[in-house]
């Protein structure tokens, strides 16, 4: 029963990643600029180079929807383009990963996300 609300999280991001894609288009910038700058976000994951702990906590504080929310907030009273290009690139990388299977990560190690196992430790 486990796997369905995690298909559920896989899909519903699928899903989001397209409509943050058309979201794009419409505010005028190139659909295909987040695919090129798609691993700007993986920025987050040199905490891993500290340690686990501090590696998961710097990942999740990059890969949580709380900061392109915060910076779409942002945009929203002050129509700057900058702040929505932001929060649109950021929420698409989010969205792409967890579709993919890459959730928000556990002290344990890397592979420990809240979606399951990911890599080697999957087998």
């Amino acid at each position: 029963m486990k796997k369905l609300p995690i298909t559920f999280q896989r899909t519903e991001n699928g899903v989001l990643a397209v409509l943050i894609l058309i979201a794009f288009v419409y505010l005028g910038f190139y659909w295909y600029i987040p695919i090129l700058l798609f691993l700007l976000v993986d920025i987050s994951a040199a905490g891993y180079a500290v340690n686990n702990r501090v590696g998961a906590i710097t990942y999740n504080i990059g890969h949580s929807y709380i900061g392109p929310a915060i910076a779409m907030m942002v945009y929203v009273p002050t129509h700057n383009k900058a702040w929505a290009f932001v929060a649109l690139l950021w929420a698409f990388h989010i969205a792409v990963d967890r579709a993919l299977g890459y959730g928000l990560k556990e002290a344990k190690g890397f592979e420990h996300t809240h979606l399951g196992l990911i890599g080697k430790s999957k087998k």
